[in-house]
């Protein structure tokens, strides 16, 4: 009889008031928002932080700059009791709206930001925001010696090796002749960068989050 072992890996972002500042879309802030996202960052990781010492669990957190800068105090206490920190963005901004230089200057900066939150420790991995993915995410990612993305899901539960994302595809085009959009993708060349499958599957968003201007939202069914 062989046995196996199963490794289970929890992960946490903390998106605090970031995410909600960052989708307003030039609008007002929404202050019910904001306020939920303090009770994230103060209560909610309090909660879990007790709930996961209970458990003996170490899980990653992927906490925005904005958040640590924010709140440095609840997030130091994920710090001092052992639990990994990784790269989640600023103030949430999507990856895939940004220009490559834009992704850079934001990249340094939160390394820098958590490096030094952590004592010179530099982080290992990255979570894209909302997992927005940039074609140039994993070439910034290993020119600035990050090891491992959680942000695509070509695979359920598998590590890989990610490739550069740019891969080339032909969108469908109606205003075209078939012929000229019937191509199969041509695949991207791979990296030293590990990618942890993300899966929305698994994540706890998109059935609990309650959004007012979305019909069915918290859809348990």
């Amino acid at each position: 009889m062989v046995n196996k072992r199963v490794l289970v890996g929890y992960g946490i972002d903390v998106d605090a008031v970031s995410n909600h500042i960052n989708t307003t879309h030039g609008g007002k802030p929404n202050l019910m928002n904001i306020s939920r996202g303090v009770f994230g960052a103060t209560r909610g990781v309090e909660r879990l932080l007790k709930l996961y010492e209970r458990k003996g669990i170490k899980a990653s957190w992927y906490i925005p700059g904005h958040s640590i800068e924010t709140f440095p105090e609840e997030m130091a206490k994920i710090r001092d009791t052992g639990h990994e920190i990784g790269l989640h963005g600023y103030t949430h901004e999507f990856p895939s709206d940004l220009s490559r230089e834009q992704l850079e200057t934001i990249l340094v900066k939160t390394i820098d930001i958590l490096t030094n939150f952590c004592h010179g420790e530099k982080p290992k991995g990255f979570t894209a925001p909302a997992w927005k993915n940039s074609p140039d995410q994993i070439e910034l990612l290993e020119k600035l010696g990050i090891g491992y993305d959680h942000s695509f899901m070509h695979d359920d539960f598998q590590a890989y090796y990610a490739s550069t994302g740019r891969d080339e595809v032909v969108l469908t085009d109606y205003a075209k002749e078939p012929t000229e959009w019937m191509v199969p993708m041509k695949h991207a060349q791979k990296t030293g960068v590990v990618e942890i499958p993300a899966s929305w599957t698994l994540d706890d968003w998109p059935p609990l989050q309650y959004m007012p201007d979305r019909p069915n939202s918290v859809s348990l069914s």
